[in-house]
C-alpha cells in the first residue's frame, strides 16, 4: 500500500527510519521487508536525498550509550557471529540486578521499562513485580486504547439527545470528576466524536467509539512510573532507566539471519534508555508456549494432555451487556468498579452455574468477592480450544489475573434500558490482563458445571501389553472397556468411532489389536 501511495501520488515525501532497529521482519513469511523497502526507494527515486543523523540527543548519562557502537555496522547489514558476539558482550556487561523484587522502592518519578525479550517473558516478570508490590503497567497491543472511565461516569444514564458544555461541567461536578478532569480538553474531545453545532450529539459519540475510533484526547494514560514491555512493543519509545531481560548467553543462534535478528533486537533494547542500563536474568519459561494462532500464551503441566494456564487479552471481557451480580445491581456495579477497583487489583474468575456448557464456559470476574463483569463468548472458546478435546469437565476457578484497567464502552441504549441504567448507552467495564492459572478443585452445582473429560490411558507397554485402564471416573472405565471389547470383536470402524480426541495417541493400538482379532475371527 506504501508503494502504491508513493507512485501513484505526485507530492514530496519524507521518510524515516533505522535499518538498525529493523526487528518487524519475523512477520513476513518472505523476510527482509525492512531492507527490500529501502533498495525499492532508493532505486524507484534516485533523486532521493539520504541524509543521516550522526548525534544521539536521547543519551544523557554515561552507562546508557554502551550499544550506541553497533547501530551503523548493523545498519550497513555488515559483521556476522563476531557482531553478534560484541553486542551479546556488551550486554553481559551491564550491571546486573538480582531480582525483580529488587525494583521495589525505585525512583517514582523516574521513567522506567523493563523490557523482555517475549510478550511471554513480560507476563512473567509482571507477577513477579506484582508478588513483590512493585506498581507497573502491562504494556499491551498498541491498537488497543481504553477510553477514560470518566467518559461512561459522566454520561451513563443521561437522558438527553445533546449537550452543551455547561451540561458538561455540571455532569463533571455531580459526579466528583471535575477534580481529574479539565473540562477543556474534556469539551474538545467530545466534540471531535460529535460536533454538532454549538452542542455534542450522543448519538453520534456512541456510533464512532463503537466502531473503535478513540481519540487521542480520550485514550487513557500509563498511572505507574514503570512500563513493562517486549522489547518489539518498547521500540521508538523512550525512557530515563531500561532493565533488559535476556539470556545473557544467548539462545545457541548459529545462522547468520538469526544472529543479525537477535543484535538487532538487542541493540533496540539497549538503546531505550537515556540515563541508566541495567539486565535481569529471564525467569523461568517452563511449561510457557503460544497458541497455534500466536495470539495468547498458555501453560501446560507436566503430562501432555494437562493445560494449567492461559493468558487473559483485551477481548475476554463481555463489553455487550453492563456487569451485575448476586451483591450488586448494574447501577452499584458501575459505582463500584468507579470508585473501588483499580489497575493491578487481583480478581478471580469463577465459572458460572447454569452457563458451563460443553460448547463454551462463561465465568464471573470477582473482585473481593463482587462479580464486576463476566468473560466474554471468544475466552470461552479460545479456553475451550486449547483443552485437550473433548472437554467435560471445564476449571471451575481461574486465578492470578490482574486488572489492566476500567475502561468507558459502549452497547445498546436497549441494553442499557433493560438493565437499569438508561441513556445512551455509556457503562465501564473492566479490562483484564495477566497469565491466570486453571483450577479444577471446586465442583459447581447446576446443569453442565460438572462432569469430567476422558482421562488418557496409559500407552501400551513392550510387546503390546495393553495400556491400563483409565482410572479418574467411573465413565472413562466404562468408556475403556468398550473400546477393548470392540477391538477384541475385530470391530475396526466401532473403534474410529468411539475413540475420542484426547486418546487419539492410542488409537494405533486399538486398531492394530482390532484387525489381528478379525483376522482370528
Amino acid at each position: 500500500m506504501v508503494k502504491a501511495l508513493l507512485t501513484a501520488a505526485n507530492y514530496g515525501f519524507t521518510l524515516f527510519g533505522d535499518p538498525a532497529q529493523a526487528i518487524y521482519d519475523y512477520q513476513h513469511r518472505n523476510g527482509h521487508q525492512a531492507e527490500a523497502f529501502t533498495d525499492w526507494v532508493q532505486t524507484t527515486f534516485p533523486e532521493l536525498v539520504l541524509r543521516r543523523l550522526t548525534e544521539n540527543h536521547r543519551v544523557k548519562g554515561d552507562g546508557a550509550g554502551v550499544a550506541l557502537w553497533a547501530g551503523p555496522i548493523l545498519a550497513s547489514r555488515q559483521g556476522g557471529p563476531e557482531i553478534h558476539e560484541r553486542v551479546r558482550e556488551t550486554f553481559r556487561r551491564l550491571h546486573p540486578l538480582p531480582a525483580a523484587s529488587s525494583l521495589r522502592g525505585a525512583a517514582p518519578d523516574a521513567s522506567i521499562a523493563v523490557v523482555c525479550r517475549t510478550n511471554g517473558q513480560a507476563l512473567l516478570v509482571s507477577e513477579q513485580l506484582h508478588d513483590s508490590g512493585v506498581d507497573h503497567v502491562l504494556q499491551g497491543e498498541a491498537t488497543a486504547a481504553p477510553a477514560e472511565p470518566w467518559l461512561a461516569r459522566a454520561l451513563c444514564g443521561l437522558n438527553t439527545p445533546v449537550i452543551t458544555k455547561g451540561d458538561l461541567q455540571d455532569l463533571l461536578s455531580k459526579y466528583g470528576v471535575e477534580s481529574i478532569v479539565d473540562l477543556g480538553e474534556a469539551w474538545r474531545a467530545l466534540r471531535i466524536l460529535g460536533r454538532s453545532g454549538r452542542t455534542v450529539d450522543l448519538s453520534l459519540v456512541v456510533a464512532r467509539l463503537a466502531s473503535g475510533w478513540v481519540p487521542d484526547e480520550l485514550v487513557q494514560k500509563p498511572t505507574a512510573g514503570m512500563v513493562v514491555s517486549s522489547i518489539h512493543r518498547a521500540k521508538g519509545q523512550e525512557f530515563e532507566r531500561v532493565i533488559v531481560v535476556a539470556d545473557p548467553d544467548g539462545h545457541g543462534e548459529e545462522e547468520p539471519e538469526i544472529m543479525a535478528e537477535e543484535s538487532r533486537i538487542l541493540y533496540v533494547a539497549m538503546t531505550r534508555a537515556s540515563a541508566a542500563l541495567f539486565r535481569l536474568d529471564p525467569p523461568s519459561r517452563w511449561g510457557l508456549y503460544q497458541s497455534n494462532g500466536g495470539d495468547r500464551w498458555l501453560m501446560r503441566g507436566r503430562k501432555f494432555w494437562s493445560r494449567t494456564g492461559i493468558q487473559l487479552l483485551e477481548g475476554d471481557v463481555d463489553r455487550a451487556t453492563p456487569a451485575a451480580g448476586e451483591t450488586l445491581d448494574a447501577r452499584a456495579t458501575q459505582d463500584y468498579l468507579w470508585a473501588k477497583v483499580r489497575s493491578g487489583d487481583e480478581v478471580v474468575l469463577r465459572a458460572q452455574p447454569g452457563t458451563v456448557s460443553l460448547d463454551c464456559p462463561a465465568y464471573q470476574i470477582l473482585h473481593e468477592e463482587h462479580c464486576i463483569g463476566r468473560t466474554s463468548e471468544s475466552f470461552g472458546r479460545a479456553l475451550g480450544s486449547e483443552l485437550i478435546r473433548p472437554v467435560r469437565r471445564w476449571p471451575t476457578r481461574i486465578t492470578g489475573v490482574r486488572v489492566s484497567t476500567v475502561e468507558s464502552v459502549v452497547g445498546s441504549p436497549a441494553e442499557a434500558e433493560r438493565t437499569g441504567l438508561g441513556g445512551p448507552g455509556f457503562w465501564l467495564v473492566v479490562r483484564l490482563e495477566g497469565l491466570g492459572r486453571l483450577d479444577w478443585s471446586e465442583r459447581l452445582d447446576g446443569p453442565g458445571s460438572t462432569g469430567g473429560g476422558p482421562t488418557p490411558p496409559r500407552p501400551d507397554g513392550p510387546r503390546g501389553t495393553p495400556a491400563r485402564a483409565p482410572t479418574r471416573s467411573a465413565e472413562n472405565r466404562r468408556l475403556w472397556k468398550r473400546l477393548q471389547a470392540l477391538a477384541d470383536a475385530g470391530d475396526v470402524e466401532g473403534v474410529r468411532r468411539e475413540v475420542p480426541d484426547a486418546w487419539s495417541h492410542h488409537l494405533d493400538n486399538l486398531l492394530a489389536r482390532a484387525r489381528r482379532a478379525g483376522g482370528r475371527h
